[in-house]
């Protein structure tokens, strides 16, 4: 059975993690590298924010005094503006060590964390690219089945399509060949 008994330092963590979901849930919408690392970077800017560490205030004072912060306000890259401005403060670095040792401190996983997140997107997106052209071939047959698609041809279709994403997720392999003997 777990320890139900969190100290102060666990309590904090956990709430500064929570308080940065919504953040950390961003990386489900990137289609990149470069923009996962703007919400992971996000993400530790945040906490450093909610844990209170003393190497917030010198990146805090690099975004808002970065006109292009202001500039981005209300945009769509606002976000992404204000994570750039925030890397380029001199203690950024810092910042993202007392994060990382404030997460270990408590027993914290997040490069772990992170990672499994990237890598799963970074798959998904490969998976889903690799298999655009056999859903696009089969939404077309679909629509152009003469009498109409029934209901069995779109659950064929979607099995064939979770077919295509599998063959290219890397943990899906052995399933995937799994499932190829078996269909």
């Amino acid at each position: 059975m777990a320890d139900t008994n969190l100290t102060s330092d666990e309590i904090a963590f956990t709430n500064a993690f929570n308080a940065q979901r919504m953040t950390l849930a961003g990386f489900a919408k990137c289609s990149s590298r470069e923009e996962l690392h703007v919400v992971r970077d996000g993400f530790y800017l945040g906490l450093a924010s909610d844990l209170g560490l003393d190497e917030y205030g010198p990146v805090r004072e690099a975004v808002i005094t970065d006109a292009a912060v202001a500039e981005a306000a209300g945009t769509a890259n606002a976000f992404r503006r204000t994570v750039e401005a925030a890397r380029t403060s001199e203690r950024w670095d810092d910042l993202v060590a007392s994060v990382s040792a404030a997460a270990a401190g408590v027993g914290s996983d997040l490069d772990g964390i992170w990672s499994t997140l990237e890598v799963g997107r970074l798959e998904w997106l490969g998976a889903a690219g690799a298999a655009h052209g056999t859903k696009t071939t089969l939404r077309t047959a679909l629509d152009h089945q003469c009498g109409g698609a029934t209901e069995g041809d779109a659950s064929d279709a979607r099995m064939i399509w979770m077919y295509a994403l599998s063959l290219s997720i890397p943990l899906l392999v052995q399933e995937a060949e799994v499932w190829r003997r078996a269909v």
